[in-house]
């Protein structure tokens, strides 16, 4: 888990979740698009993306709404959710994967059927978002 909001006051809107189910979700703590708490505030939404395999990490930079996730077959991808996906002006970056960096002794393992070691954990280093 992560928040995953960038700077200001989006800092705690927003909290990313991964998990073996294979689903990465987006949590908009604040729907009703105001940070502020109110008696009648909504429940929160999540926003789903779909990877291929199950989930073992997370990791959200401070600076940018950019975030690391990591697989269960050792690959690591750079997620940019800042766009609106109902975009039509074809610049939609939102649920994009814009790195995939993959461990080839991994996936060979995988594919002969033989177990994958240990768990892949990413972080961003604190004073870059630089890989």
């Amino acid at each position: 888990m992560s928040f995953c909001g960038g700077q200001g006051a989006d800092s705690t809107r927003y909290v990313a979740t991964v998990a073996d189910d294979k689903m990465l979700m987006i949590w908009d703590l604040y729907p009703a698009s105001s940070c502020g708490v109110s008696p009648s505030r909504p429940q929160p939404t999540a926003y789903v993306i779909p990877f291929s395999y199950p989930l073992s990490s997370i990791a959200a930079h401070h600076s940018s709404k950019e975030f690391l996730v990591a697989d269960s077959r050792g690959s690591v991808f750079v997620i940019d959710w800042q766009s609106d996906p109902d975009d039509k002006n074809g610049l939609d970056l939102r649920h994009s994967c814009v790195v995939e960096l993959v461990d080839t002794h991994v996936i060979f393992r995988s594919a002969l059927g033989k177990p994958v070691e240990g768990v892949t954990c990413v972080a961003w280093s604190v004073n870059s978002t630089e890989l």
